[in-house]
């Protein structure tokens, strides 16, 4: 009896070994499940992460370009998006698989961003297209995303250099124009006609390019005589500002941006 009563204990023991978990096994299953969630919660972070680091390298541009010509258009370099995100993750014991593209475009107006952000006609839009992958170095755990998104800010940056650029060309236009109707290239010229002329053109170049947008045209201008011909030189200064745009770098926000063009036009 006692021998049965023995092997019937030893088998009660071994039974409770083998369906109980000790706590160290406790211990890192609990382990186990906080790295799940951390190597979860870093993968559904990566894509606004991306997000943000595209407008931040947008509005470090803007502010780059402020008050300039305006005549570069925006670039996003992921390269130190693709270094920042390794860094952490690898402080973290997790090793990171990231093929992200970015890209700056011009949006068209009436497109949401991802955070809900009504992007302008004319403004900077932004995409992170690409996929991301982090593997656990201790628990051997791995995840994916696929990442699709895409933001914009308000600032019509792209509208801003394409007006710029119309506005130069009709200004020569209307420069042209006016020293045929001057007569500058004859002995018949008129310069009171030419700088009328020119006076009514600039004015009307105001006019048709009036929009959100505020624009001023100023010039100088000097003359003088050669073979018995005037030689016209005209300074212009054109000065186009986006009072709605708005950016933040260097840890403030500035409100408005504004573009400058001058050219020099003899005839």
């Amino acid at each position: 009896m006692r021998e049965a009563l023995i092997v019937f204990f030893a088998l009660m023991l071994a039974f409770f070994l083998v369906t109980h978990y000790t706590p160290q096994a406790e211990y890192y299953e609990y382990k186990g499940k906080l790295r799940a969630y951390s190597l979860y919660a870093e993968l559904e972070s990566i894509e606004p992460r991306a997000l943000i680091y595209a407008r931040y390298k947008v509005d470090s541009f803007l502010y780059s370009m402020n008050n300039t010509a305006c005549n570069v258009l925006p670039k996003i370099d992921g390269n130190e998006f693709r270094e920042m995100i390794a860094s952490d993750l690898s402080n973290k014991a997790f090793l990171p698989s990231i093929d992200l593209s970015f890209e700056a475009f011009e949006t068209r107006g009436g497109e949401k961003g991802y955070f809900g952000e009504k992007c302008r006609n004319g403004g900077i839009g932004f995409t992170a297209k690409g996929k991301v992958g982090i593997e656990d170095g201790l628990t051997g755990i791995k995840g994916e995303r696929n990442i699709d998104a895409m933001g914009c800010g308000i600032t019509a940056y792209y509208r801003m250099k394409r007006m710029l650029d119309w506005l130069e060309r009709d200004i020569k236009n209307a420069v042209s124009k006016c020293s045929l109707e001057g007569e500058l290239s004859t002995s018949k010229y008129n310069l009171s006609a030419f700088f009328s002329c020119l006076k009514e053109a600039v004015a009307e170049i105001r006019k048709e390019y009036s929009s959100d947008l505020e624009l001023k045209i100023n010039y100088s201008y000097f003359y003088w005589f050669e073979d018995e011909k005037p030689r016209v030189y005209l300074h212009l200064y054109i000065t186009l500002k986006d009072p709605y745009a708005l950016i933040i770098a260097k840890g403030r926000e500035y409100k408005g941006f504004v573009c400058l063009r001058e050219m020099e036009i003899g005839s």
